[in-house]
């Protein structure tokens, strides 16, 4: 499976996850926040040498899944909102990063996340998902997959 395809592989699987995106599409790099979006892009493809004494390479693709809401910040005065805003933003924003994180994960071990291209053993989720901290009344998350290309 080339490249593409297994772009539109991830965005459909991570659809499942954020079924009320607003925004679903793929990037061909790293996204301007959008509020609700959800976005699958690249970040680099990188080779390595795993065993110093076979020649052979291998490539890594690191891609992500992002997902983007709009978060409160401040009322028209520039004036803190209620604590209870806040705390209500980042409970459902909190709902989406378990969607995305136990949806990756399930769909690793069913082989369902590359549309059954790429085996469990092939991809690398060490970097995890990141909380896209608030700025500019943008908030998210983001997750890193690294993956072995076949």
């Amino acid at each position: 499976m080339a490249l593409p395809e297994l772009l539109e592989a991830v965005l459909a699987e991570a659809e499942t996850w954020i079924p009320d995106a607003e925004r679903s599409y793929i990037a061909h790099g790293r996204p301007a926040a959008d509020c609700d979006s959800l976005v699958v892009w690249t970040e680099s493809i990188a080779a390595t040498q795993p065993n110093k004494n076979v020649c052979s390479i291998v490539s890594k693709w690191t891609l992500h899944v992002s997902r983007f809401k709009c978060v409160p910040t401040m009322d028209e005065s520039g004036n803190a909102l209620p604590a209870e805003d806040y705390q209500e933003s980042a409970l459902d924003l909190a709902l989406d990063g378990a969607a995305i994180w136990y949806g990756v994960i399930e769909a690793w071990i069913d082989g369902t996340l590359f549309d059954g291209a790429i085996g469990c053993t092939e991809i690398d989720l060490t970097q995890g998902l990141s909380a896209i901290e608030p700025a500019g009344g943008m908030g998210g998350w983001d997750l890193v997959i690294i993956v072995t290309l076949p």
